[in-house]
């Protein structure tokens, strides 16, 4: 969702390969808005991230929720 293909740019990525499953997450250049992200097997909380990336948050309070896939509903409120 979002922007995903992020070769010879300066948004900010940040990639989470397993053996069952792919996440990356793409910031924008400023690091503060969460501009696209890839899930691939564990989708749990894609529509949280979706909102995140449709209603353009500023994630400075959460970003590090975002990276650590531990966001939930509760987080949003500090925004």
């Amino acid at each position: 969702m979002g922007i995903v293909h992020t070769s010879a740019t300066d948004y900010e990525t940040h990639v989470f390969p397993t053996r069952n499953t792919y996440r990356k997450l793409v910031f924008s250049e400023d690091g503060e808005k969460l501009v696209g992200a890839l899930f691939i097997g564990d989708i749990s909380h894609a529509g949280l991230y979706r909102y995140v990336i449709r209603e353009r948050m500023t994630v400075d309070k959460i970003k590090h929720f975002l990276i650590n896939h531990t966001l939930h509903y509760g987080h949003l409120l500090l925004l």
